[in-house]
């Protein structure tokens, strides 16, 4: 675990005897215990070379915290109140990923009623169709003929944050399914691939930079807004509307290098490629 609670009153009352010396080694002991979410391993040597205690005040000083504020057991040396955090912290994981894994069963079994109500929908309007009588007239022509969706259609089955967080790992960002910025946006219905994308977009904001998971979240979480969000009619001879699903399929190709930058455009608009530095029109 990279955080917990450091109570100052109930700390400084019981090390207010300890020199400086045993404090920081104190303080050092706790942090690896609570890092690691485990015991210290029973070798004074080995912990003596973990918190860097190099002077015989400072070796000595390892002995005397273990021997004064740490229990020895078949395991290691314990310290309950290190103890009780961690327990307490382990627990509150457990639960949030019962809760993720509900949420996704709940969807997933949403998503499966869904498909077996389509598929009755249409056996039953296929078959009304077959006992009608044919019709000879032209029938109205189709209004989007290159046959795109105009609806956004039916949301991704949502990534469980530990997908999420290996999305980012993968792309060195440190992150933790139990971290509750990824089991929001999780929650959010922001997608692997989304993840995904935004980690490249964000080594690219920031290269060299050292970038974290909220970072990312925050770019991944705006994305899948946008995207959700509804879209103004545009100029009826603009090219065919485009779904959430094409858009971002080509955000995540273009952050990824597998797509030229660009996209065809209607006739007499205007096309930016993403290697020119100024706008040319098609056909010239």
């Amino acid at each position: 675990m990279n955080y917990f609670e450091h109570h100052i009153g109930d700390y400084d009352e019981a090390t207010a005897h300890l020199s400086a010396c045993e404090d920081g080694i104190y303080s050092r002991l706790i942090r690896k215990y609570m890092a690691t979410e485990k015991p210290l391993v029973n070798d004074v040597k080995a912990l003596q070379r973990l918190v860097r205690a190099r002077t015989r005040e400072e070796r000595d000083a390892v002995q005397i915290i273990l021997d004064e504020f740490f229990e020895l057991r078949e395991d290691g040396w314990h310290q309950h109140r290190c103890d009780e955090t961690i327990a307490r912290y382990q627990d509150k994981q457990r639960k949030a990923r019962a809760s993720a894994d509900a949420r996704w069963s709940a969807q997933r079994s949403q998503s499966g009623g869904n498909a077996n109500a389509s598929a009755d929908a249409m056996r039953s309007h296929s078959d009304g169709n077959a006992n009608q009588a044919p019709v000879t007239k032209h029938q109205t022509p189709n209004p989007n003929p290159l046959g795109e969706s105009t609806l956004s259609g039916p949301p991704d089955v949502r990534a469980k944050p530990a997908e999420l967080s290996s999305a980012m790992r993968r792309s060195s960002i440190e992150a933790q399914p139990g971290d509750p910025r990824v089991i929001a946006a999780a929650e959010a219905g922001v997608t692997v691939a989304t993840v995904e994308a935004a980690c490249a977009e964000a080594k690219a904001a920031k290269p060299g930079q050292r970038i974290n998971a909220g970072y990312v979240l925050t770019i991944a979480e705006r994305w899948t807004r946008d995207a959700a969000a509804p879209r103004p009619a545009g100029n009826a001879r603009a090219s065919p509307q485009r779904t959430y699903h094409d858009e971002r399929a080509d955000v995540i190709a273009q952050l990824t290098g597998r797509k030229a930058a660009h996209q065809p455009v209607a006739d007499g608009a205007i096309d930016v490629d993403a290697s020119a530095a100024t706008p040319r029109r098609l056909g010239t």
